[in-house]
């Protein structure tokens, strides 16, 4: 998510909720785990294809402004708040 911020392009394993957050070849590249020869590549390939980095990168800023608001994530913590202190 940091990266996704940020509009430059990255790669993630997939696992872990990756895919939650990284759509593949939209707004970024999700890679098997251990899976070194795609990794390598998909870096050379937007290395050499900027206008592509670029265009991973800021899909991905605007779908983590979109996902990731400030305001949403504050509401769902003050709801678990109010849900664990009414029971008590």
């Amino acid at each position: 998510m940091e990266y996704m911020v940020l509009p430059i392009r990255f790669d993630a394993t997939d696992g872990g909720g990756t895919r939650e957050i990284v759509e593949d070849q939209i707004t970024g590249y999700v890679i098997q785990p251990f899976d070194d020869k795609i990794l390598v590549e998909r870096i050379l390939f937007l290395l050499d294809h900027d206008h592509v980095a670029r265009t991973l990168g800021e899909a991905g800023r605007r779908c983590i402004q979109k996902k990731i608001r400030m305001d949403s994530m504050v509401n769902s913590f003050v709801d678990l708040y109010k849900k664990f202190t009414e029971t008590k």
